[in-house]
């Protein structure tokens, strides 16, 4: 039995799945079943390829035959850079896609005959986790004195574009959920450098042999921060903090790897062997601000589990297990807000921007442009029709 928790909304997305089916001894025989998936949906699968294709096609033996889809099914092909998914949208190729939200993106699809923009802030953010089992990143008030000693607003102006498509991040709750505590009761860390080398002075970090480095106890701080290719933003960030940081005494190594790369050093790695000190992703969020099990659930700190940074805290730990007993929503809400501000303040990882998605949409499909937070394009599919 599942014990009762407003949180449990947040378990019912993959609808209803064949008992007998899905009936398994292991892991391993339960993902066995993902290239033959059986459900009740509207769509069943086809046909795929790995880094190419999925085929969908309409289930012509729908429970809910008045809902049935009006179209024959939904193909998606991979395409990894923006520009040439934008132009397989313009040459006909595809109907609708999701490139980065950047100016530059939005500013081509709204000069684009025949198609249109759909956009709305997402509920989750970008992230970065350090791993507060090193002595270089234990002291909540060295992670504290690196955020001062980072210019995001500038990074945030560098890389998107535009402050209408992404905000300062502050807190793990995204601005979009009812538990948003308000910008006024987080700390922005605004850019002062002069205020971070104090941080790192207060806090016992010196340049004892004048080395242009700060240590502590024989220990140098120097910091390693992996970084994946795959999108652009972590290495536009890790190349600001290298030049910033530097200025405070703080040596950054940027080590540069694919995106499974960084997973497997860092989320997926056994406690005792994630090899890094910094490293940044993004982190979609449910639409319960429930976190536990994420980046900031300590019991999550295991092999494959979302918390690399190793981080504990008692105070943090009750505000969550609170939040899955309390039904009433206002006081629930207080509860999060204050579990939120106390993330703010310990940073065991840090929030970078909440960012804006678009999708760019052709014109002769109807039916999409309800797209939002907490509306999927699947939940639209059923009314969907082409010219």
């Amino acid at each position: 039995m599942v014990d009762p928790s407003p949180a449990n909304i947040q378990n019912f997305t993959y609808g209803i799945l064949e008992d007998e089916y899905y009936a398994h001894g292991s892991f391993e025989e339960l993902s066995s079943k993902n290239n033959a998936p059986m459900g009740a949906g509207k769509l069943v699968l086809e046909g795929w390829e790995p880094k190419q294709y999925v085929s969908l096609v309409a289930n012509n033996d729908y429970w809910d035959a008045a809902n049935k889809l009006k179209i024959e099914g939904v193909l998606f092909t991979n395409i990894e850079e923006d520009a040439l998914l934008l132009a397989a949208l313009q040459n006909g190729d595809i109907d609708f896609c999701q490139p980065q939200a950047k100016a530059e993106n939005v500013e081509q699809v709204e000069a684009m005959p025949g198609a249109h923009l759909v956009s709305y802030l997402a509920n989750g953010y970008t992230f970065m986790c350090f791993n507060t089992t090193r002595p270089t990143l234990e002291q909540k008030e060295v992670r504290q004195a690196l955020l001062y000693a980072l210019d995001r607003p500038s990074f945030l102006t560098a890389e998107y574009g535009s402050d209408q498509l992404v905000s300062l991040g502050m807190a793990p709750i995204s601005k979009t959920s009812w538990a948003y505590p308000g910008d006024d009761a987080l700390n922005r860390y605004d850019y002062d450098l002069e205020k971070a080398a104090q941080m790192l002075e207060d806090a016992g970090w010196t340049d004892t042999d004048g080395d242009g480095i700060r240590d502590k106890n024989g220990v140098p701080l120097e910091l390693n921060w992996l970084v994946y290719h795959e999108a652009t933003w972590p290495g536009t960030l890790s190349g600001m903090a290298y030049d910033s940081w530097g200025k405070i005494g703080v040596k950054l190594n940027i080590q540069q790897m694919d995106f499974n790369t960084v997973a497997a050093t860092t989320m997926d790695a056994a406690p005792g062997e994630k090899d890094f000190d910094i490293y940044t992703m993004g982190f979609s969020l449910s639409i319960d601000p429930d976190p536990t099990g994420g980046l900031f659930d300590a019991d999550a700190y295991s092999a494959g589990g979302y918390n690399a940074s190793g981080f504990r805290d008692e105070k943090s730990q009750e505000l969550m297990k609170a939040g899955l007993t309390e039904f009433d929503q206002d006081k629930r809400a207080e509860i999060y807000k204050e579990w939120a501000v106390l993330q703010n303040e310990l940073v065991p990882t840090a929030i970078v921007a909440y960012r804006s998605e678009i999708w760019a949409v052709s014109d002769r499909v109807h039916g999409l442009d309800d797209i939002g937070v907490y509306t999927d394009f699947t939940q639209l599919l059923q009314n969907v029709t082409l010219d």
